[in-house]
């Protein structure tokens, strides 16, 4: 089971399939504080520093807007690309398909679009300091990767004509691991970076509604939030890790939902106010609500089976997902996240 990162934008909705990544440090310093610089330009040798306003004060407009989404549209689909390669490269190794390789590119091959994409996000404004910085960084390493994988693809067509030289062969292996793990490292890094800023996101989003009084979508992104930081939790755990899980936020998140779901119950029949939020008829709102039950009724479902040591999931499973399962929470959840971006 994957992780998910779930943030909506101000404007346009963003789903996040993710890997958790922990703080390990709780940077308190003034400096680590997202800002937007007047200009930022990580591809020329200089950086202007000039501060011309806090972030949060561009969360509303249409170029943050772009920009956050575009680098949540690389964090959600590039890096699981990269960990493909990466799986592919090592089982191609171990098989030793080295000699008569033609095409070790259609088997580790990286698309160099989303690359480009990802460099013309990082210079566009708002800048957004911190993250733009760490972004540049992934750039930087996945296009050393991107040609490393081009280069070792070259020799190994060569090797059809001429002989390969074991030596040669032996520093590109060393190489193409490198790259892979300078990548690894530097996108680790950002998602630390970028998990704050999401946060922030978030949280500014909240904060909003409760301003302008928009309690059912108050009440759906509270939902949404809830029910990611449980799925966080239970993660891609197997049988013995279910057994041990800590349900301390869980529980806590549980609560929340509950409550978002109380809560949406008793608004989902008021299309006044549904209308008056959205502008139109929410029915919508009801399919929701019926997703949020279900992951409520599945964690219950899920604590009896981890009381009862009982992960006998039946021979339908995962073809259909059983109850109190991961799988059948995820897949709920993702339910309910689009359900969210119908009505976003």
């Amino acid at each position: 089971m994957k992780n998910y990162l779930v943030h909506t934008c101000l404007i346009a909705f963003v789903f996040v399939s993710c890997k958790n990544v922990k703080q390990e440090k709780d940077d308190k310093d003034d400096s680590d504080k997202q800002t937007v610089t007047s200009s930022l330009e990580p591809f020329s040798s200089e950086e202007q520093k000039l501060v011309v306003t806090t972030i949060e004060d561009s969360y509303n407009s249409t170029e943050f807007v772009i920009k956050y989404n575009n680098y949540i549209e690389f964090f959600n689909t590039y890096d699981d690309k990269v960990r493909k390669s990466y799986a592919n490269y090592l089982s191609w190794v171990n098989q030793k398909e080295i000699n008569g390789t033609t095409n070790l590119k259609s088997k580790i091959g990286l698309p160099l679009e989303e690359l480009n994409i990802l460099k013309s996000t990082i210079v566009h404004r708002p800048a957004i300091k911190k993250v733009d910085a760490n972004m540049l960084l992934v750039y930087k390493t996945a296009e050393i990767l991107y040609n490393t994988i081009v280069e070792v693809d070259a020799y190994y067509k060569k090797g059809i004509v001429v002989p390969v030289n074991e030596n040669k062969t032996k520093k590109l292996h060393i190489k193409l691991l490198e790259a892979y793990r300078n990548y690894f490292s530097t996108f680790d890094d950002m998602s630390i970076v970028f998990y704050r800023l999401q946060d922030d996101v978030e949280k500014y989003k909240k904060e909003k509604y409760k301003e302008q009084e928009l309690v059912v979508q108050y009440n759906l992104f509270s939902a949404i939030n809830a029910a990611e930081a449980i799925l966080n939790e239970i993660g891609g755990r197997d049988v013995d890790g279910l057994l041990t899980l800590d349900f301390t936020v869980i529980n806590q998140k549980i609560k929340e939902l509950r409550a978002a779901y109380v809560a949406l119950e008793g608004l989902k029949e008021n299309q006044d106010l549904i209308v008056k939020e959205f502008g139109k008829p929410m029915p919508v709102v009801t399919n929701f609500t019926n997703h949020l039950g279900n992951i409520l009724m599945g964690l219950t479902s899920l604590k009896l089976r981890i009381a009862n040591n009982d992960f006998d999931y039946g021979k339908d499973h995962p073809n259909i997902a059983a109850d109190g399962s991961p799988l059948k929470l995820e897949l709920e959840f993702i339910a309910m996240v689009n359900e969210y971006r119908s009505i976003n």
